[in-house]
């Protein structure tokens, strides 16, 4: 039981809802979590009908890292591809280098930032 209680208090903590401040859709498809504890949220963003892939980085506390990107957001438009851009899955290399995988024109792509 007190097992339970435990990962019941860590849920209800860990639980945040935010909105990226531009007129766009976000679609939240992966999650990891970088050594210094900051949390890192990816999937695709629809800017005006164009699905590019977007990343959302928030501090321990849950709010968001403004260090990070544009004022916490990192957004990308892979070159040579239209719109369907669409971010599935993040990763977190031992350099602490970012990889955001998914696909591009429906075929495979990564992209690697910092």
């Amino acid at each position: 039981m007190l097992m339970v209680v435990s990962i019941l208090l860590l849920v209800q903590t860990a639980i945040f809802f935010f909105d990226i401040p531009l007129p766009l859709n976000e679609q939240a498809r992966a999650i990891a979590l970088q050594t210094n504890g900051k949390i890192l949220q990816g999937g695709t963003c629809d800017i005006s009908g164009t699905y590019q892939f977007c990343i959302v980085r928030y501090n321990v506390d849950g709010s968001i890292d403004s260090t990070f990107g544009t004022n916490g957001y990192f957004i990308y438009q892979v070159p040579g591809t239209t719109s369907n851009t669409l971010g599935r899955s993040i990763v977190i290399q031992s350099d602490g280098k970012i990889l955001l995988g998914g696909t591009c024109d429906n075929k495979f792509c990564i992209v690697r930032i910092q």
